[in-house]
Order: structure tokens, then C-alpha cells, then sequence
């Protein structure tokens, strides 16, 4: 017969795991509402897409297109829209077609990339739009694909710029400018054409003289000894322009490795930390480039069009924004 004590014991511990059971089972109760509270916060709190887009561009850490992607993504936010950027920080040997395809195989709602001649890109975008994954090319076009729009600063638009700011910078009443441009390049007609004619209507209190010099398919060695025989026989040109952002950086590295600044104004295209720099110090005068802000809410909007009616226009223009030395503090603090 069991002792009373005994007894007594076996119901004091029998009762004390009880009491824990209770307690760990109250325990998991608390920690399982918790979880399931925390879990439906994070799914109320996470942003909820409608649409995917794949971002592509040549360079990885070019200002521009890094400047347009961030303001593509921060409106892509307003319209329920992931812009997924591709090739940054990337170290391989993919190219912008590789990447059109890899979008084209993710099955993305819309693709935007830097348009070339490249040959194979243009079968990159055909192969994307055959998947009906609509395309658009940003800043230079791939005209030969089929590709949905294109979407540019304009020529003719550029071309009245660049004249506005020769006005602007120009102090006296005679304007000397040389200006490198490939003359095979059908844009630039217009482009010329919107210069001279601002140079004569919003220029004519001026005395203007133009000369241009072709680049078409001119090694790079050869367009830096361009520079340096222009600039080391006086007299030298009030301007040098340039209308593409290589001919800028040729141009303005010439400038700096021969000792040349100085001895011109020189107005380019395109913004990089370099030129924001020598605008600073003095050794350029001016870049025109894209509007960021409006060429990423352009691509966002023509992309949602594109997913919700199917159609949009196939050329749409940005407008520019012209750097001095009066705004390019604002700039260089962007790029910090």
C-alpha cells in the first residue's frame, strides 16, 4: 500500500506539470497571435506591383541613365510599377542584348534599354516583342526593331539649346564657334538647323560665324589632334561643341592633356562627376542633357500605356536641361 505522503508528492508534481503545460501552451498561443499579427503587418506594409520592368543600360555608372532609372523607379511607385535594373554593378561579358533576352525569358511586363545599331539587339528586341513584351529605346534609337517608341531629347530642340547658351555665354558682339559633328548622321541636320536658326532669331543683335568639321567615323586619336590643331593656332573660337558625349570627353581630354583650357568655351553633351567638375573649375562651360525627372516618368508612363491600351505614340520627346557654372553645385551634391 502506497504511503500518504508518497501520494500526496506524486499529486503535488503531477499538478506542477500541469501548471507548466498551461504555461507553455499560454506561451505558444501568445507567440503564434504575435507572429500571425507581425506577418499581416509586413503583407499590409509591402507594396503591392502590378507590373514589372526590366531597365537596361550600356553603362553601369553613367550619371544620365543612373539619374533617369532613379526617377523611373521612384514614379514606377505611383503607378504600381517594379523597375528592375539590370547590369548594375554587374562584372561579366553580357551585353544589351544578353539582358533583353534574359528580361524577355523573366517574362517582364515591359522592357526599356539604350537603343543601338547593334545587330544583335535588334533581334533581342524583335524576339521580346514576338513575346509581346513591349519595348522601348531611351536617349539613341534601334530604328530597324520593332521596338514600341522611342523616347529623345529631339535634335532640333538640342540644337536650339545649344544656341541659347552660345547666347547666353557669349560677351561681345561677334560669336566664333567650331563644331564637331558626324555629317552622316541624318539627326544632326536637324539638329543644325535648330541652331542656326535660333543663332538668327534670338541671336541677331550677334555676328556669328559657324564653322563645322566632320568626325564621321574618325578614330579617337584623330579627333584629339582635331582639337589640338584648332586650338594651337590663333585665333581661337569663342565655342568648341561637341554633340555627343564621346566627342565631349575626347574633346575636353585633349584639352586638359595638351594645356589647352582656357583658350575656349567648351559646350558639350551628356553629364558625368567629370564634366559637373571642370564646369566647377572652369575648364568647361556647358553640357545639355535630358531631362531625368520627365525621360523616367516618360518611361513609365508609355510602358503602363502600353500594358492598358496596347498602343502609344512611336516617338516621344524629353526636354533638356542645360548645366553652367551657376547650377552645377545642385548636380554635383545630386552625385555625392
Amino acid at each position: 500500500m502506497q504511503d500518504p505522503q508518497e501520494k500526496k508528492g506524486e499529486v503535488r508534481y503531477t499538478q506542477y506539470l500541469l501548471v507548466i503545460l498551461i504555461g507553455l501552451l499560454l506561451a505558444i498561443g501568445v507567440v503564434s497571435v504575435y507572429i500571425h499579427v507581425a506577418l499581416h503587418q509586413v503583407e499590409a506594409n509591402e507594396p503591392r506591383y502590378t507590373y514589372h520592368f526590366a531597365y537596361i543600360s550600356k553603362a553601369a555608372d553613367a550619371y544620365t541613365t543612373n539619374r533617369i532609372y532613379e526617377e523611373a523607379r521612384a514614379y514606377g511607385l505611383e503607378k504600381a510599377a517594379y523597375i528592375e535594373k539590370f547590369r548594375s554593378n554587374s562584372i561579366n561579358d553580357y551585353t544589351d542584348a544578353d539582358y533583353v533576352r534574359m528580361a524577355t525569358a523573366m517574362e517582364v511586363d515591359g522592357i526599356i534599354v539604350e537603343g543601338s545599331g547593334d545587330e544583335q539587339l535588334l533581334q533581342a528586341i524583335n524576339e521580346a516583342s514576338i513575346a509581346n513584351i513591349p519595348v522601348i529605346t531611351i536617349l539613341s534609337d534601334s530604328k530597324k526593331s520593332c521596338r514600341d517608341s522611342f523616347i529623345e531629347i529631339g535634335s532640333y530642340n538640342l540644337g536650339r539649346e545649344y544656341a541659347r547658351t552660345l547666347i547666353q555665354l557669349s560677351r561681345g558682339r561677334y560669336l566664333s564657334a567650331t563644331i564637331l559633328l558626324d555629317e552622316e548622321d541624318t539627326s544632326n541636320i536637324e539638329l543644325m538647323r535648330g541652331m542656326r536658326e535660333t543663332l538668327a532669331n534670338e541671336g541677331n543683335h550677334l555676328s556669328v560665324e559657324l564653322q563645322v568639321l566632320n568626325v564621321h567615323d574618325l578614330a579617337n586619336f584623330r579627333i584629339t589632334d582635331m582639337v589640338r590643331e584648332i586650338l594651337e593656332k590663333e585665333p581661337f573660337p569663342e565655342f568648341l561643341i561637341c554633340v555627343t558625349e564621346k566627342d565631349t570627353m575626347l574633346t575636353y581630354k585633349a584639352m586638359k592633356d595638351y594645356n589647352l583650357t582656357g583658350r575656349t568655351h567648351l559646350v558639350g553633351l551628356g553629364i558625368s562627376e567629370s564634366f559637373l567638375k571642370a564646369i566647377q573649375d572652369g575648364e568647361m562651360a556647358a553640357v545639355i542633357d535630358v531631362d531625368a525627372v520627365q525621360m523616367g516618368t516618360l518611361c513609365v508612363e508609355t510602358l503602363v500605356q502600353l500594358n492598358e491600351e496596347g498602343t502609344v505614340n512611336s516617338h516621344l520627346i524629353a526636354d533638356d536641361t542645360v548645366i553652367t557654372k551657376e547650377n552645377v553645385a545642385r548636380y554635383l551634391n545630386d552625385e555625392e
